[in-house]
């Protein structure tokens, strides 16, 4: 065993055992010709040196090294090399740590490394080309015969190309594949030319790669023959990406990295087009930026199955685009994927995954027309925009709709899905003529995450325990037909759910709606209601009325069961019978230090008596007033008058009962009393701008936005002596802190940004 450096200047070595190298020792072969013993062993960290004097024959230049014999680093740095070609006889082919070249010899010297049709050599470390400063570096990765069988040199590390290299690396044969991560050249003029050529009839095809700096380089990706994907990606200030294809028409340059484009040209050359693969496998997104430069028209782009490219809002022009099966593409163009791609001939797989990702409103136009096979048909949707993304054609997602951030607006066009998932923040608005369609829904709770707007999320969840069938919803503004005239659409929620199955006929599904309070009508009893069934002309009131679920501040739900046929369904709070009397008008005022409730009747017909009622929060509501009815039918005038009125916000409304026992609520009327500590917030959470009532403003009074990590955000000075004050919340959804300064004193509060 060699601990520290051996040499070999000369002479025959024979061996009766191994000669084994450890880690960190050194075999220096400083010799033309000779044979390294086929006993040696390179232990891991080992290093074999090539040197050579330059005084042999032009074939003997080099050591002879028996085949199967496996290296850590070498490097080879013969300056004075004269031979023509010299090989390693094919078997320098397993290196398991680095490859280190300084210097091949002459001009006319090139070192090959493959001599044969069916070898492979690997590399498991880096490639480092570095040759100080007028030195030579030139050599064949592979055989310069006919072959029949491609070769190949595999790189597992970087390639690292320092200082001047004027010629090139050559493959005549074979493919070259380099799994780095960093491919970096530096110096004066470096160049780097991969060639995939055909010297026989054996090999279809083939690829040549010229990437050219007047400057600087640094490439993650080099190129390999169809078949083969390795890292690419450059990103470059004056770089030139060159694809030549001397075969004729198979040019294949495969990447696994980022493209950036800044002020370089991508252009063709050859008989042949080149075409671009983005072939990264591991669902690490491959990111293309384009800030300049030029691409030719003649450039193909080919975007492989299971990778995942985002173009940003960058153009990517070409002569054709196509998106295969299994492949996922971003967009972020405000436009969508018609803006982002611009190449004459487009294909999108109708098995390829799509994802809406811009920060700007965004909508799809009509892209997904040219989806093949199937017409505007894609495997998975994902709508990640938090200013939303707008559907400009019918779309059918063959597997999953995913709704992470923003809103989908269909508008006129029709969501088709097998499955779907959104949220409070996320979810689809449906109140034009589109329509979300789940399929295949049976006897598990499905939700359809749909909105009546941007700002009101009213979603259904459908359960049916029937025959399995696909059901599609849409919302619009305005209790269902039979319910929509007054008294009685004043008791329903202000939304009709129009949900429609495919198949009449064998379902059985229990409904839930949800709402806001925002979504209801004057005098509906959020604690008495219940969803019922419109069959265009009349209702069906005959569900139970029950107190709905509130999960969340000013947001209800309630659940019908035993459906069988659809059509518009809404919410009310009233049966079929309603209470005569009509109320006119209903206010609350501020008098002085009291509050002063007004409100005026027609119609009392059985009517008993109006209980005033008093909140802070919209939960709890407490009787602080009782007044009996006057049973005249003309129009009557009542006023009650609240002496212990709160500071801050009040909410009151009447609760009217007749002799039977029936009642209903009116609208809410609210009054502020302000004072130094006092601030309310509406509405929140906020969709953009935010209404706050608070003490008159001081002179150097100031609302600051904070982050829930202190960071400040926003800064707004109010009007002097307001005691109003609207300020527009431009923050991504999330949770803040709102600080009201005034006249020495500070308030603060929580608000919540959708």
């Amino acid at each position: 065993t060699v601990y520290g450096t051996g040499a070999n200047a000369g002479g025959a070595l024979t061996l009766t055992s191994p000669l084994t190298f450890a880690n960190n020792s050194n075999l220096v072969w400083n010799r033309d010709g000779g044979t390294l013993p086929a006993t040696t062993v390179f232990s891991a960290g080992s290093t074999f040196s090539i040197i050579g004097t330059g005084n042999g024959s032009s074939t003997s230049q080099l050591p002879g090294i028996t085949a199967g014999t496996a290296f850590h680093h070498v490097i080879i740095n013969a300056p004075n090399c004269k031979a023509s070609n010299p090989n390693f006889g094919g078997n320098l082919n397993t290196i398991n740590g680095n490859l280190t070249i300084l210097s091949t010899g002459i001009v006319s010297s090139k070192i090959r490394f493959l001599n044969g049709a069916t070898q492979v050599a690997n590399i498991s470390g880096d490639l480092i080309i570095n040759p100080p400063l007028g030195s030579h570096v030139t050599f064949i990765l592979y055989s310069t015969a006919t072959i029949a069988t491609a070769e190949a040199v595999n790189i597992g590390g970087n390639l690292v190309v320092n200082n001047n290299f004027p010629t090139s690396i050559t493959g005549t044969n074979g493919t070259y594949a380099i799994g780095s991560t960093a491919v970096t050249l530096s110096g004066a003029n470096p160049a780097i030319i991969v060639g995939m050529g055909v010297t026989g009839s054996g090999i279809a095809s083939g690829s040549y790669v010229t990437a050219i700096s007047g400057t600087s380089l640094t490439l993650s990706v080099v190129t390999t023959a169809a078949g083969t994907a390795v890292p690419l990606s450059f990103v470059q200030a004056t770089a030139n990406l060159q694809l030549t294809d001397n075969n004729g028409t198979n040019s294949q340059t495969y990447v696994k990295g980022n493209i950036t484009f800044n002020t370089a040209t991508l252009s063709n050359s050859g008989t042949g087009l080149g075409a671009i693969n983005i072939n990264r496998t591991d669902g690490v997104p491959q990111i293309y930026t384009r800030n300049g430069g030029s691409i030719s028209g003649s450039a193909t782009w080919n975007v492989m199955a299971n990778a995942v490219f985002d173009l940003g809002a960058s153009v990517l022009p070409g002569a054709a685009f196509t998106l295969n099966a299994g492949a996922t593409l971003r967009s972020g163009s405000a436009t969508g994927l018609l803006a982002n791609i611009t190449a004459g001939t487009k294909n999108f797989s109708s098995a390829a995954n799509y994802i809406f990702n811009g920060t700007a409103a965004q909508t799809t136009l009509n892209n997904f027309t040219a989806t093949t096979p199937t017409a505007n048909q894609v495997n998975n949707l994902t709508i990640s925009n938090a200013a939303g993304v707008t559907l400009g054609n019918i779309l059918i997602v063959a597997n999953a709709t995913t709704l992470m951030n923003g809103k989908l607006t269909l508008g006129a066009a029709n969501l088709i899905t097998n499955s779907i998932t959104g949220s409070t923040n996320s979810y689809v608005v449906t109140n034009a003529a589109g329509f979300l369609k789940v399929n295949n829904v049976g006897a598990v709770n499905t939700l359809f995450p749909v909105g009546i707007s941007a700002s009101s999320y009213t979603p259904v969840v459908l359960n049916n325990s029937g025959a399995v069938d696909n059901y599609s919803v849409r919302m619009v503004t305005g209790a269902p037909a039979g319910i929509n005239t007054s008294p009685q659409v004043d008791s329903s929620v202000n939304i009709t759910w129009d949900i429609v199955e495919d198949v009449a006929g064998g379902s059985n599904a229990a409904i839930t709606m949800q709402w806001n309070t925002t979504n209801q009508n004057n005098f509906f009893n959020s604690n008495n209601c219940a969803v019922v069934h419109s069959t265009g002309t009349a209702i069906d009131y005959s569900g139970a009325y029950v107190a709905a679920t509130n999960p969340s501040a000013g947001v209800y739900s309630v659940t019908g069961t035993g459906f069988t046929a659809f059509s518009p369904f809404g919410v009310t709070s009233k049966a079929g019978s309603v209470l005569p009397l009509t109320l006119l008008s209903f206010k609350a005022l501020k008098k002085n230090k009291n509050v002063r409730l007004d409100w005026t009747t027609s119609n009392e017909i059985n009517t008993k008596k109006f209980l005033v009622e008093r909140t802070t929060d919209l939960q709890k509501f407490d009787v602080i007033k009782e007044v009996n009815a006057s049973g005249i039918l003309n129009v009557n005038n009542y006023t009650a008058l609240d002496e212990n009125a709160l500071k801050g916000i009040s909410y009151y409304r009447l609760k009217i009962i007749d002799n039977n026992g029936q009642f209903f609520y009116s609208k809410i009327a609210k009054v502020f009393f302000a004072d130094t500590k006092a601030m309310f917030v509406s509405p929140n959470p906020v969709v953009n701008i935010i209404n706050v009532e608070h003490a008159p403003a001081g002179k150097n009074a100031l609302f600051t936005v904070y982050s829930i990590e202190g960071k400040k955000l926003i800064t707004y000075v109010p009007t002097a002596l307001s005691s109003q004050t609207s300020i527009n919340v431009n923050l991504i959804a999330g949770t803040y802190l709102l600080y009201f300064t005034n006249n020495g004193a500070i308030e603060k509060t929580v608000i919540v940004k959708k």
